[in-house]
């Protein structure tokens, strides 16, 4: 009897003692599991806190967790992607192909390394946008090694990928420009030689002669050329407008006539009598004009009309276009086409919007800028399916007075008896034809090919008392002084030069600044003999 009370105490006593050591461990296993509780919440927390997106999956790819940033970023909620594939929460696409893109966990969890983003893919949110990822995915394992699943880390890059787009875009435009000024240099450098010898042969040949009607037509042609090699100013750096008075009741008509060439478009016009004259740039001008009649074109590519609208207008202060006060010419241009989304009109002068497949959305683009740095501006108007209606506003010269045709310039005479020139040029083509249409003026013409020898005739003339009267330097030699360079160095001698800056083409600033660098005037390879005897004999008599 004694035996079995021993007995059962010592079974109560180590029962008791198993029950406090399981006490224990509950509790243990309590303060564990409050610590895992604890240190998910702050890992969750930590997760939240950071700009990228987290997804977490198991080894079925279904998703164990994502945060904020990764719903924000896929368009997904948070709560509703757990337990689903992660593919429906991160739906990737090659950009080029189109077709569905692998996503880096699958890898990951078929390595076990860290995977990222293959080149090309994006992501579609369930909204139908398209974005750019920065993405790397990295496997999970347990305390004892196992794999139990991936973590993908990823950030939203499309504005910078877009930024680095257009980087590569100005890049491909000023190497663009770089090569559009050698060809317009050297393009409108051949045009002054052919220009200049078909003038020189309109005053060898009879003008009762036959051959001068077919002179005057090629002579007209060849200066249409020359306004097609401006126009490269536009893609070069810079592009500053090279003014001068011109009157668009003249110029107007061929410049939309010429667009529409070959198109199924009529023009008609309504050009107001007594338009004013503006300070342009002709030929930038010209390209504005052209762009906005081809834009018209594409618009009516069964044809149509395109009404030309030509008239004077005076902007009072604090108007809505926010232009200075004063007086404008006001051109506008309406089509017959299909006219404008409403959602585009805000876009339609951005650079490379294009609703055309075709295009490359740069026309209009080019066409606002002129318009701005002539102190201008161009506005659309446009109801869908009724056309559109583009205006163009330029600064007027009202106190220009009316256009040459009517009040007419100086005839060409012998004017230039008794002068004497200085003409520098690398091409001896330019310096030939000048110095001969010079000559049969009654100018007394020195030639040279380079800076060094400009610098050196000016200042062996002024030795012999016999000063050139004004210079014609063209403004870039290659492997030797150009225009600027000599008259900087003649300045610095104190000579006091008066030199017209000559070039076939300028991708700087120097046709539109011209006084900043010591030239009294300029003139554009290639020039007719009138512009270049009027301009040296308001340059000598200055």
């Amino acid at each position: 009897m004694i035996d079995t009370d021993n007995n059962n105490e010592a079974a109560a006593a180590e029962l008791r003692e198993e029950n406090k050591r399981l006490s224990a461990e509950l509790e243990s296993l309590k303060k564990e599991n409050e610590a895992l509780r604890s240190g998910r919440a702050k890992l969750e927390t930590m997760l939240e806190s950071i700009g990228e997106g987290v997804i977490a999956v198991g080894c079925d790819l279904a998703v164990i967790f994502a945060n904020n940033a990764a719903a924000a970023i896929c368009g997904f909620d948070g709560g509703a992607v757990t337990g689903r594939p992660v593919s429906d929460a991160l739906r990737l696409i090659n950009a080029a192909s189109r077709e569905p893109a692998p996503n880096p966990v699958e890898k990951t969890l078929q390595t076990r390394q860290t995977v990222g983003l293959e080149h090309n893919s994006i992501i579609v949110t369930p909204a139908g946008e398209e974005k750019f990822l920065s993405a790397s995915s990295a496997p999970i394992f347990d305390g004892g090694g196992a794999l139990s699943g991936a973590i993908l880390v990823f950030r939203d890059i499309s504005d910078r990928r877009k930024m680095e787009e257009e980087l590569l875009k100005v890049s491909k435009l000023e190497s663009l420009g770089v090569l559009a000024g050698g060809i317009a240099h050297d393009f409108n450098n051949l045009l002054t030689g052919i220009t200049g010898n078909i003038s020189y042969a309109k005053f060898i040949i009879d003008d009762e002669s036959p051959a001068q009607e077919a002179l005057n037509t090629a002579e007209e042609i060849a200066f249409k050329a020359k306004d097609l090699t401006a126009q490269f100013r536009t893609f070069s750096k810079g592009g500053a407008p090279v003014k001068k008075i011109v009157f668009l009741s003249e110029t107007l008509r061929p410049a939309v006539e010429f667009a529409l060439r070959g198109t199924k478009v009529r023009a008609s016009y309504d050009i107001e009598a007594a338009l004013w004259p503006a300070e342009i740039d002709e030929g930038q001008i010209s390209q504005l004009i052209a762009n906005i009649a081809i834009n018209a074109a594409q618009a009516m590519p069964d044809g149509g009309r395109l009404f030309v609208r030509a008239s004077n207008e005076t902007a009072a202060p604090g108007n809505h276009m926010n232009l200075s006060a004063g007086k404008y010419l006001r051109i506008s241009f309406r089509d017959e086409g299909h006219g404008i989304h409403p959602e585009n009109i805000a876009k339609i002068f951005d650079p490379y919007f294009s609703t055309r497949r075709a295009g490359d959305g740069l026309g209009l683009t080019a066409s606002y800028s002129i318009a701005r740095k002539h102190g201008g501006i161009i506005t659309v108007e446009s109801t869908h399916g009724r056309g559109a209606i583009f205006s163009l506003l330029l600064p007027a010269l009202p106190e220009a007075g009316a256009p040459s045709c009517l009040s007419p310039g100086p005839a060409i005479s012998a004017a230039g008896k008794g002068r004497k020139i200085l003409v520098m040029d690398d091409e001896s083509i330019v310096r030939e034809v000048t110095a001969n249409l010079l000559k049969h003026l009654g100018y007394e013409v020195r030639t040279v090919k380079n800076g060094s020898e400009a610098i050196a005739a000016y200042m062996e003339a002024g030795k012999d008392l016999k000063p050139f009267d004004a210079m014609i330097l063209d403004l870039f030699v290659p492997g030797d002084l150009g225009g600027p360079e000599v008259v900087k160095t003649l300045a610095g001698a104190g000579e006091k030069v008066k030199a017209i800056a000559a070039s076939g083409f300028s991708n700087e600033t120097i046709m539109a600044k011209y006084r900043d660098y010591g030239f009294c005037a300029v003139v554009s390879k290639p020039y007719k003999i009138k512009e270049l005897d009027e301009l040296l004999q308001s340059v000598i008599e200055k």
